[in-house]
């Protein structure tokens, strides 16, 4: 039986090759910004990594581009033997990130945040639990409650704890640490460091870190200065320390900084020249290390083959020990070897504990546990907010009640002036007047014409009506003339006849809506009171009816407003497309801007489970809007249904789901909320003038017809109407295409959001 010994002393965690970074200029799209420049560096296993530099000068870009964040560059990447780029990420499992902002949930209290993402490392519970539990008293957050408050109610040294915390909770071989010890107290940053220590020494992780406090950088093993996207020089601290022969890591620094290159070159050269006995002493270890182990390992076999088998067992048990003490005696004769001038052999990746094997993104689209994960955190952030919630759930149901109610039904009570110069005793006008609709019309007497004209002037009046003092006699005798024989007549009575029989009207046509309604309205009037005229005359009620007959609709109701069986059909797709536009809108560039996006893909999740996590939540939350709002046009304001009520619903969700994905591809592509809000008022606008929701597109020019009829929507509110109104399926060519066009904008939107969002973040 052979005894094998780890050999990852000198083992290299990450190195970068020649890196090249920059980005254009956004006012001058030709000029670019050099942000890291010819970077270089090795980092080994079991060491902490310091990165000093000023503000700007690239530490967090260099994270960036090694987590797999960042494309575009030059150069090469290699993380546990792996290279990096774009299409090769990091395994989630093997990285804590923590980034330099605070970045994490308001709605989230510190136990709620670490329990999500260990939800996303799939810890097991129990574990996840302890160790929930170790991390909140390591970094004192177990303390005065603040484990129970919001996070928006934490401070900010508070906020940066529970970030780190997130950073250590599952454990990963390679710390990647953002200023972890920014707006920490001095005592608990200490802690901080004696535990990055701690992992470092027993358990073999390895962290890079960047820091503004160059005087912390002593406890590193490794430090590496940037300037200006430069890498000045990688070394030990106590080494730099000795060689520039200064007190302070801040000195240092500022000795790089005043003579950049010639210093660099003294220090490069020093440093190999310093280095050439640790690298022989170096030899000399690994070279012992591999002879005592070949010779306890021969000495192990011979010994156990000379003994019985009890005695073999204990002389095993015994010879184990003292190979594990001899191995410890050479870990520590290899730690003291400087960390500059280690070997640069690769490390050997370890296999993973089966019970945190994580969802590869590569073998699968969606991770179901991720998916539950992402799904919980939403319905979490919408408990938090549920008058928010309920005002968005009721906001469309409410609109498609206001527009039943507002627009496309008759006017009523509208006031008309009436002057009357006929004798209380003449009774056909007081009859004509009477034919008037009590519900639509209000009339008022005036004493004169004048006034009833100023009436109209002063808009107390839509309408004058005028009837002459022979209304009733002049009428009646032109009814009558149709039986006189005009020769016999004279030519003064018939004038007169026909001069005072006729009504004067005189309309406000500066709102056209209700100078047609009172012209419809007088028609009808006038038609009931000839056939009233008719019947006090002995005559049939027949005599004065117009000689036009109409039969009942091929399609549609008879007697029905237009707001019923025009506005409301195409009210229903609009209000369903944009019932979730804006909020997802928000809710998405608001995770993309504040970062959380990203750290949430550092653990692992894809873009793909990110959206549908979304699309799941929304749809939810559209189903209830659009329930609401069927439940406000069908049942309490009765809008007709001649057709099938099952298909006019899955046409309306399809439309809802179109509108869904129109505020992903919202939230992909636009940089903020205000431009998405913008993107969206400005498409929503234009969809419902051209539409076709409230007139018909016929009216329209014919190059705005063609343009119409690409709009998401514009077919599937023509084909509703039919649908509800001439009772269509699927088989008619009309709607059958509305179907089509609805799919082909829905997956347009959804693949185009995907690409965004992939390029995006």
């Amino acid at each position: 039986m052979m005894v094998t010994v780890d050999q990852d002393l000198n083992q290299i965690i990450l190195e970068l090759r020649s890196i090249n970074f920059e980005h254009n200029v956004r006012t001058n799209p030709n000029e670019s910004l050099k942000i890291l420049d010819n970077i270089s560096l090795t980092v080994r296993k079991a060491e902490i990594y310091g990165l000093l530099g000023a503000s700007g000068c690239g530490k967090t870009s260099l994270l960036r581009l090694i987590l797999g964040r960042i494309s575009g560059y030059t150069g090469e990447v290699r993380l546990f033997n792996r290279v990096i780029d774009s299409l090769n990420k990091p395994l989630p499992h093997q990285i804590g990130y923590m980034p330099q902002d605070n970045v994490l949930y308001n709605d989230f209290n510190a136990i709620e945040m670490l329990t999500y993402f260990g939800s996303l490392y799939q810890i097991e519970a129990m574990r996840l639990k302890l160790q929930i539990n170790r991390l909140m008293k390591l970094l004192e957050l177990d303390q005065n409650k603040h484990s129970e408050k919001l996070i928006s109610q934490l401070s900010g040294g508070q906020k940066r704890r529970v970030s780190l915390a997130i950073a250590l909770l599952h454990e990963p071989k390679l710390l990647i640490l953002d200023e972890p010890t920014v707006g920490v107290d001095p005592l608990l940053r200490e802690v901080i460091w004696n535990h990055l220590k701690s992992l470092v020494s027993s358990r073999r992780n390895t962290v890079i870190l960047t820091t503004h406090y160059i005087e912390e950088s002593r406890n590193a093993h490794m430090i590496g200065f940037l300037r200006h996207g430069k890498l000045l020089i990688q070394a030990q601290p106590q080494w730099l320390l000795q060689h520039c022969r200064v007190r302070t890591m801040e000195e240092v620094f500022l000795q790089l900084c005043r003579d950049n290159d010639s210093w660099t070159r003294k220090i490069s050269t020093d440093q190999s020249d310093f280095g050439l006995s640790d690298r022989l002493s170096a030899e000399l270890v690994r070279s012992t290390t591999t002879m005592l182990i070949a010779n306890t390992s021969n000495l192990f076999r011979n010994f156990v083959d000379s003994k019985t088998p009890r005695q073999s067992s204990k002389r095993k048990d015994l010879i184990k020990e003292k190979m594990l003490l001899t191995k410890a005696k050479l870990i520590e004769a290899n730690n003291s070897e400087p960390a500059s001038k280690l070997s640069n052999r690769p490390i050997k990746i370890e296999p993973l504990n089966k019970n945190n094997v994580h969802c590869s993104s590569a073998k699968h689209l969606i991770c179901r546990s991720h998916l539950s994960t992402l799904i919980q955190k939403n319905l979490r952030q919408i408990y938090r907010n549920l008058s928010l919630l309920a005002f968005f759930i009721l906001l469309p149901a409410i609109e498609m009640a206001l527009i039943m109610l507002c627009i496309g039904r008759d006017i009523t009570l509208v006031p008309i002036a009436v002057f009357n110069e006929e004798r209380p005793d003449e009774d056909l006008s007081k009859v004509f007047l009477e034919s008037f609709p009590t519900d639509s019309v209000a009339l008022h007497q005036f004493d004169s014409y004048e006034e009833a004209l100023d009436a109209v002037k002063q808009s107390k009046a839509a309408a004058l009506l005028k009837f002459g003092k022979h209304f009733s006699s002049a009428l009646r005798a032109r009814f009558f003339s149709l039986n006189i024989d005009e020769t016999n007549v004279d030519d003064s009575e018939i004038v007169s006849i026909w001069n005072d029989s006729p009504v004067f009207v005189q309309l406000d046509m500066s709102n056209q809506l209700i100078g047609l309604q009172i012209q419809r309205q007088l028609l009808n009037a006038f038609i009931d009171f000839a056939q009233k005229l008719a019947h006090s005359l002995g005559l049939s009620n027949n005599t004065f009816k117009p000689p036009i007959t109409f039969g009942p609709p091929v399609y549609g109701i008879q007697k029905s407003a237009i707001v019923e069986t025009f506005i409301a059909p195409g009210a229903l797709i609009m209000i369903a497309f944009f019932a979730t536009t804006i909020v997802t809108c928000h809710l998405l560039i608001h995770e993309i801007r504040q970062g959380l996006i990203e750290r949430v893909l550092i653990a692992g999740v894809t873009c793909a489970e990110f959206l549908s996590s979304y699309i799941v939540i929304q749809s939810a939350i559209l189903i209830i809007q659009l329930c609401l709002v069927f439940f406000t046009a069908f049942h309490i304001f009765e809008m007709p249904c001649l057709g099938s009520l099952p298909l006019s619903l899955s046409l309306i969700c399809l439309q809802g789901w179109c509108g869904l994905m129109f505020g992903l591809m919202l939230s992909a592509t636009c940089p903020d909320e205000i431009y998405a809000t913008t993107l969206a008022i400005g498409t929503f606008f234009p969809s419902v003038i051209i539409g076709g929701i409230f007139w018909p597109i016929q009216s329209m020019p014919i190059f705005l017809q063609y343009l119409s009829q690409c709009l998401p929507s514009t077919q599937s509110i023509s084909a509703l109407r039919s649908i509800l109104l001439r009772d269509w399926n699927l088989k008619h060519p009309s709607v059958s295409a509305a179907f089509f066009v609805s799919t082909t904008w829905l997956l347009a939107f959804l693949l185009c959001a995907l690409h965004n969002f992939q390029r995006r973040i």
